[in-house]
């Protein structure tokens, strides 16, 4: 499973993937963006301690808004929770599952309500695609999936679901339930973030 799945019970998807991409304010530029961005159609849901862990870091900074560091030692592994609404934790806190974390939302450097999420393990510094994490919580003994990365489309001016669906292969159908904000298949507006 998905480490992001544990964190929440809310179905998410992929806005902007580990690695280079153009900078969200500064289209001609590139940067690293080093965790997974998460939409959440814009709403500002809650996040859980997956199981037993200790919270390395809890404030707010201005990049990153609000965030917190969560260690799950079980896994060596360190997560990293940007441009939350509010903390529910403080730094050295010890939490159990289930553990209210926080709230998502766009404090710091954000252009839109989401969760990043990034990962560390617990012995170095390096910074680690979560998305491609597969995650199996404390008690599991079956081999986890492999993960699919969810593609996403920005829709541009002169985009019809219908060539959306041609470009991926894909049908209106698909991509309509993938996307609840679309009421009307005829009408889809410019910029917004498809799963496709």
């Amino acid at each position: 499973m998905k480490i992001i799945n544990a964190f929440t019970d809310y179905k998410v998807y992929v806005t902007s993937p580990f690695g280079w991409r153009k900078n969200p304010f500064n289209p001609k530029k590139k940067q690293y963006h080093y965790g997974t961005d998460y939409g959440t159609n814009g709403k500002q849901i809650p996040l859980y301690a997956p199981e037993d862990a200790t919270i390395t870091v809890s404030k707010k900074i201005a990049g990153a808004g609000n965030y917190i560091g969560v260690k799950i030692s079980r896994v060596k592994r360190r997560f990293y929770i940007y441009h939350l609404k509010s903390r529910a934790v403080k730094t050295g806190q010890k939490v159990k599952k289930g553990q209210l974390l926080g709230y998502v939302d766009s404090t710091g450097s954000s252009t839109g309500t989401h969760i990043h999420l990034g990962m560390k393990t617990t012995t170095s510094a390096k910074w680690l695609n979560p998305h491609t994490y597969n995650y199996q919580p404390a008690g599991t003994t079956t081999t986890a999936k492999p993960v699919t990365t969810t593609k996403i489309h920005t829709v541009k001016k002169g985009d019809t679901l219908t060539s959306i669906a041609k470009k991926y292969k894909t049908t209106i159908t698909k991509i309509m339930k993938a996307n609840p904000i679309i009421k009307d298949k005829n009408k889809i507006n410019v910029g917004w973030k498809l799963k496709v």
